[in-house]
């Protein structure tokens, strides 16, 4: 059945749906970061004995993944361009910048290297944590690297995560739901690429 309308529709300009678009983007992965820099990743790598050394670098390793599952490329500039301030402009340009997981770990290992000695507590997190393999700068990498695919984040694809999120709402839901509502569930879920 043809949905039908009797009002038109106000039509927004591009540039105006573009703004809210990035906009809620930002908001997202403000949340998001702000979620895992204040304890999110911590509690991912509770009883792991360098977490306080790792949990920063994770957390924005952790962005890096977020920006490339839910940031169209084009839109990642317009929406890190209100991070660039002085403090972390640096972090901004990695997580644009660098190609793949790996390139943003090289690029953060170096940045912190290269720092001044009166750098911020990441700087010292990071010297800590090259002290513990004798200064090898490649063997950091590579075991931050494979502890971030022990975390398992962002190891099931997007749509297969969206499809598990509407079985676990349909479960909690179903229950609450009248024929037409569970009607609904029926027809989304014939959809193709459902469930």
């Amino acid at each position: 059945m043809p949905i039908t309308t009797t009002q038109p529709v106000d039509a927004c300009a591009p540039e105006e749906l573009e703004r809210a678009f990035v906009e809620g983007l930002r908001q997202r992965f403000k949340a998001e970061v702000n979620r895992m820099t204040s304890g999110a990743m911590a509690r991912h790598l509770a009883g792991h004995p360098e977490s306080d050394n790792l949990s920063f670098l994770l957390s924005y390793l952790y962005a890096f993944h977020w920006l490339r599952r839910h940031v169209p490329e084009r839109y990642r500039n317009a929406l890190l361009s209100v991070f660039r301030g002085p403090s972390r402009g640096f972090l901004m340009d990695m997580l644009e910048q660098a190609e793949d997981a790996g390139a943003f770990v090289r690029a953060y290992t170096r940045y912190w290297c290269e720092a001044p000695a009166d750098s911020p507590l990441q700087r010292r997190q990071l010297l800590a944590l090259l002290a513990e393999r004798q200064g090898d700068v490649v063997r950091l990498e590579q075991e931050i690297l494979r502890l971030w695919e022990t975390l398992g984040l962002f190891a099931v694809p997007e749509a297969a995560a969206y499809r598990d999120l509407g079985r676990q709402e349909r479960l909690r839901y179903g229950e609450m739901l009248g024929p037409d509502d569970q009607e609904r569930f029926r027809i989304v879920d014939a959809l193709p690429g459902a469930g």
